[in-house]
């Protein structure tokens, strides 16, 4: 069941790095119009249902995980491990960061039309989770798995 799970969890990513790339390009239009576009909520409320989905198949792959169990096993060895700390703890807390900053964009952007310092600020929230995404991304593992 884990193989399973990590498996969806790995190549779902994809469909949210491509949209979260569609959905950055829209918010630049919005920026250079100076109001928030409508495409731009349609795609971005979608990667966050997406990236919501995401993170559920995420708690399952972190309950089922064996890397999880190793560093919990040991706590003060795993944390010296690069590849058991970041599994268990840096990737996890990067990305609900950014899962964070997607509702916060999502629940900001319903409300404020035309304020070109809210678009600015979606922007930045945007660069934030391109670099978090760039820091989270599992480096260590083959891009594209297999079953």
């Amino acid at each position: 069941m884990f193989d399973n799970l990590l498996f969806i969890h790995s190549y779902f990513r994809y469909p949210i790095l491509i949209l979260f790339l569609v959905s950055f390009f829209f918010l630049i239009q919005s920026y250079a119009g100076k109001r928030i576009s409508d495409r731009f909520q349609k795609t971005h409320k979608i990667l966050t249902i997406l990236t919501d989905i995401q993170f559920l198949i995420a708690i399952f792959v972190y309950s089922f995980s064996p890397t999880v169990r190793t560093t919990f096993s040991d706590m003060r060895s795993a944390m010296k491990d690069r590849e058991l700390r970041f599994f268990t703890f840096e990737h996890s807390v990067m990305m609900i960061t950014v899962l964070i900053f997607f509702h916060i964009i999502n629940s900001k952007a319903k409300k404020n039309h035309e304020n070109v310092k809210l678009i600015l600020q979606f922007l930045i929230f945007y660069g934030i989770i391109l670099l978090l995404l760039g820091l989270a991304y599992p480096f260590s593992r083959p891009m594209f798995r297999g079953f």
